[in-house]
């Protein structure tokens, strides 16, 4: 090696020392890691096939009826929840097309089911302005109910619109829930909207009350428990709590 490119390196490697040293005292302070939240100890939930056998039966009533909207709409809510569970985009197909198929037998103005479930087809695809679009006409249809409150504020917050995500999230909140699916739907959306603001800590308390409420439900649904065990290790890992987050997410695989 030359004298010249001896004395470039070791030059090089000074301003590089230096980038750091100016860099470390220019970062922000961290934030102190949250108090941790009492959660339960995970357990295994064995499958016990009722959602397949439950589409097997759909699927045969839908094949002898091509009018039977409501066995199809069934259909997309739980070729949806395969989805969730699988992650093959097959199930996504599939509640498309069932949810087309009910649309093409009864019009949306009379089949607000078929029209929710194409919007969740919609944003489960992340055609987020098509399904906001469609929450908002389910709105206009059924004022009270919550579920397309919720879908709206969903595709808002995928859109960036979080001043809007956060109004439609505290009007779903001041409806007041009190069924346990109601709450995990609505407190998990909101400990999201903490995480986005940098509140890891509520969002902790909102995943560990969503959890609470999610095991209440019978009979148990492991994707949606499998999922607040991760999401409670995504909390614990952004604040460096590492062994915290791997024993959360082995909690979500024990479920």
């Amino acid at each position: 090696m030359s004298e010249t490119t001896r004395h470039t390196r070791n030059f090089r490697a000074v301003v590089a020392s230096l980038a750091l040293v100016l860099l470390a005292g220019c970062a922000p302070p961290s934030q102190p890691a949250p108090e941790p939240v009492q959660v339960p100890e995970a357990r295994a939930i064995a499958s016990d096939g009722a959602t397949e056998r439950t589409i097997r039966i759909l699927e045969a009533r839908a094949k002898e009826d091509p009018l039977d909207f409501v066995a199809r709409n069934k259909l997309a809510g739980y070729y949806l929840e395969k989805l969730r569970e699988t992650g093959s985009l097959e199930y996504l197909t599939l509640a498309g097309r069932a949810a087309r198929e009910s649309l093409a037998s009864v019009p949306a103005e009379q089949n607000a089911g078929g029209l929710a479930a194409l919007a969740h087809v919609e944003f489960a695809s992340h055609d987020f302005r098509a399904a906001a679009e469609h929450a908002r006409a389910l709105i206009r249809h059924e004022p009270n109910r919550l579920d397309p409150l919720l879908l709206l504020a969903d595709c808002q917050l995928e859109l960036g619109d979080y001043d809007a995500a956060a109004s439609s999230y505290a009007e779903a909140e001041r409806r007041g829930v009190t069924s346990a699916s109601g709450v995990v739907n609505v407190e998990t959306r909101l400990a999201r909207l903490d995480m986005l603001r940098g509140d890891p800590a509520a969002a902790e308390r909102r995943f560990a009350k969503a959890l609470e409420a999610a095991r209440s439900i019978e009979p148990p649904t492991r994707e949606t428990i499998a999922w607040c065990y991760w999401q409670l290790g995504e909390t614990a890992f952004s604040t460096g709590r590492y062994d915290e987050a791997e024993r959360r997410y082995g909690e979500a695989l024990t479920t």
